[in-house]
């Protein structure tokens, strides 16, 4: 699963790893095909995510590990 960074991704990664999903989760302004986009919406980063963490996780740049209570690099 892929995951942009937000208010609630800290709490919803550590959870869905604990379920046993594997999680990436990404800086979308760093992700040059969300950040560069002229369309603006959450359902088009959603599928841009996704098919970016398919196709090569290291495409959607470095990955942040949820730690405690903050998103660490």
């Amino acid at each position: 699963m892929a995951l942009e960074t937000g208010t609630h991704s800290p709490w919803v990664s550590r959870l869905l790893r604990e379920l046993g999903h594997e999680v990436l989760v990404a800086q979308a302004q760093k992700v040059g095909l969300i950040s560069k986009s002229n369309r603006k919406d959450d359902r088009h980063d959603a599928r841009t995510l996704a098919r970016l963490a398919r196709i090569g996780p290291e495409l959607l740049g470095p990955q942040l590990i949820a730690t405690q209570n903050r998103m660490i690099a």
